[in-house]
């Protein structure tokens, strides 16, 4: 009862805007009647509600440094009103004051959480924000039971699928492997954040096997790249020989030089003389004994029989 009269002074002489926006933030997860109500006074269906006073306020409203429960209140408020609240999110709303360990982690996802709304229209980047989320998120439902926590998980999951689903299967194909991995990781939470009914049947129905398809693609594109080279490659001229300058010049041992043939008859000269036997040679030969020689003086050889061809002088 004491929250309740709490609560019940704090909106008190408030009016419709600015009663459903702290009504969001006092409950501990905000309600739906209570958004829908904001929506439709940003979009101007009541009469008695200008839409841009309206927007000012909730703008102020943000303005003003909370709590980080709080903050990530508001920040979930702006991801559900997203076409009116968006372009003007900032980190004004967190308040710096740490207490413990626990409160870092809260103020560093709400930081992320801010960070990935100012970037709602940039698919890549909102996949990265969500990676560096993803154990911060774990952690706190895990060691802490802070119901919004549960809300802004189920609804990034909700985002991804989405994202997921509008990516065009040829030209983002890194993209989808990314959304389809995250939507795996948080997987491993569902049974902890009990996701709604029609999120489970929506995500039995997704493909998870893109994953294990990447290399594969991979590999299909190597190829295909391959193949396209070869096709589109310009094709070689034939070589075409002068008969004529090839029986003037020959060419020499080094790639880029060329010889007269005058210059190669005087080597070819040179070297027939190299091969001739000088006298020094011949001594030298005279010197060595033949084989027959060798045999004879150190193995016994008999006359006769199959060995007697070995004496032959």
């Amino acid at each position: 009862m004491f929250n309740n009269f709490k609560r019940n002074m704090r909106i008190l002489n408030k009016d419709m805007v600015e009663t459903s926006w702290l009504k969001c933030l006092i409950d501990d997860i905000p309600k739906q009647k209570h958004i829908l109500i904001l929506s439709r006074c940003l979009d101007g269906e009541f009469n008695n509600v200008n839409s841009q006073e309206a927007l000012k306020k909730i703008i102020l409203r943000m303005q003003h440094p909370q709590k980080t429960v709080t903050a990530l209140k508001s920040y979930y408020l702006v991801h559900e009103l997203r076409q009116f609240l968006v372009p003007y999110v900032t980190d004004k709303t967190i308040e710096l004051s740490q207490k413990s360990t626990a409160d870092a982690v809260l103020q560093s996802v709400a930081f992320l959480y801010c960070s990935y709304l100012k970037n709602f229209s940039n698919n890549y980047e909102q996949i990265n924000i969500v990676y560096k989320m993803h154990r911060q998120l774990e952690v706190l439902i895990l060691k802490l039971d802070v119901p919004i926590i549960k809300c802004i998980t189920i609804k990034l999951i909700i985002d991804i699928i989405f994202l997921y689903e509008s990516l065009n299967k040829q030209d983002d194909q890194t993209k989808r492997i990314r959304a389809i991995k995250q939507i795996k990781r948080f997987l491993e939470i569902k049974k902890l954040i009990q996701l709604p009914e029609e999120l489970f049947q929506k995500i039995n129905t997704l493909n998870f096997d893109e994953i294990e398809q990447k290399i594969t693609l991979q590999k299909q594109s190597i190829v295909t790249n391959q193949v396209e080279n070869k096709l589109n490659a310009p094709k070689k001229e034939v070589l075409k020989l002068d008969i004529k300058c090839i029986n003037q010049r020959k060419l020499s041992t080094s790639a880029n030089d060329w010889e007269d043939q005058l210059d190669f008859k005087v080597q070819e000269q040179q070297f027939h003389k190299s091969l001739q036997p000088s006298p020094n040679r011949r001594r030298i030969a005279s010197q060595t004994p033949n084989r027959t020689t060798s045999i004879r003086d150190n193995f016994f050889v008999p006359s006769q029989g199959p060995l007697s061809f070995i004496m032959m002088s």
